[in-house]
């Protein structure tokens, strides 16, 4: 059973739809999108539950708020217009709270992380709106410059922002400590190569890790994290990940149980037995011998390969009940695995000393 398959994560789901907010479940998360480049992530039922509380208290404060708050990506053009010369980004993004000229997206995803906490949303906002400020004037270029009867008024350009300086940064440090064949990114999770298995981790805790390892983007941080959140796992595995081939994500577990089970396990297992049937009637001994040993590399795979997804999926959600059954059928597979293993060893000698060899 899926995360969307739970009961009260379908109620959930129900409850933010009918509030208007675009829900999309994806294999093991849930994306709640606020806004193009604004999404809130669940990979739990708790996190989700998080998450709609929190949606709640946001609409519940912006009705009994006297003043409505104003979304300045309404007015583009003099979103980033300011008298008099540079002023720092944090002092912009401070003003903008004092005059509720708040970015409403940005907003709505720092009152969802902090839990409703107004404080911390406040503290929140001001670090991720100064970020962007500070990405956008940082690239100004000369056609930007004040002319001699602009009243040394800057307007900056949205698309001149250095946004892609910064994952550029990143994906330097990422490159300096990491191969791309070693991280594989899917579903809002981050799985890298340690030895010869993967590891899973959140996508957060991965920017951590690189940021210990890196002083130079570890005040970058925030971000990081920000715009790395809005990218897809297509785009993060062209860029420093890699797809691996078909036969190593389901070795190292990479595919969803559901698919390492039902599709690579009993489906492949059906059809190997199916076609092995059907040459076993030719009565060809070479080729009853030659299927035999074939069967032994395949099912190790099979099985290897499902047992590392089931870890996977307790680990992301929590000791599941659905990885405990699986790997308990997966233990007894195990043992009929070596069982019949022994019995066809012990037939190919019989017929080894009856025919003299093969």
């Amino acid at each position: 059973m899926t995360l969307s398959d739970e009961p009260a994560v379908k109620k959930m789901v129900e409850e933010l739809r009918s509030k208007g907010y675009d829900v999309r479940i994806l294999g093991r998360r849930i994306e709640i999108h606020l806004s193009e480049s604004n999404v809130l992530y669940a990979q739990n039922k708790n996190e989700l539950s998080q998450h709609l509380a929190s949606l709640i208290n946001f609409n519940q404060n912006e009705k009994n708020n006297n003043t409505p708050i104003k979304d300045i990506n309404s007015n583009p053009e003099s979103e980033f217009q300011i008298d008099g010369k540079y002023k720092d980004p944090f002092e912009l993004a401070f003003d903008e709270i004092e005059s509720n000229n708040l970015k409403r997206p940005l907003w709505a995803k720092s009152f969802a992380e902090c839990d409703g906490d107004d404080k911390r949303t406040r503290a929140m906002y001001i670090r991720l709106r100064a970020a962007e400020i500070q990405n956008e004037f940082s690239n100004i270029e000369n056609k930007n410059a004040p002319s001699k009867n602009d009243d040394n008024t800057y307007i900056l350009n949205k698309n001149e922002s250095n946004n892609k300086s910064i994952l550029k940064e990143f994906e330097n440090c990422v490159k300096q400590y990491y191969s791309s064949n070693e991280l594989f990114f899917q579903d809002g999770y981050c799985f890298l190569k340690e030895g010869s298995s993967f590891s899973v981790m959140s996508i957060e805790k991965f920017i951590d890790k690189i940021c210990e390892k890196s002083e130079y983007i570890v005040d970058k941080k925030e971000q990081i994290v920000f715009k790395i959140n809005q990218r897809s796992d297509e785009l993060l595995n062209k860029t420093i990940g890699h797809v691996p081939n078909f036969l190593q994500r389901h070795w190292y577990g990479l595919y969803s149980l559901e698919i390492s089970f039902w599709l690579n396990f009993i489906g492949i297992g059906f059809v190997f037995s199916a076609i092995s049937n059907i040459l076993f009637l030719s009565s060809n001994l070479n080729l009853i011998i030659g299927i035999g040993i074939f069967s032994f590399p395949l099912a190790i795979w099979q099985l290897v390969g499902c047992w590392r997804s089931s870890e996977f999926r307790r680990e992301i959600l929590n000791n599941d009940f659905w990885s405990r059954i699986t790997q308990a059928f997966l233990l007894l597979a195990w043992i009929l695995f070596i069982a019949s293993g022994l019995f066809f060893i012990t037939v190919l000698i019989d017929i080894f000393r009856s025919n003299g060899g093969f």
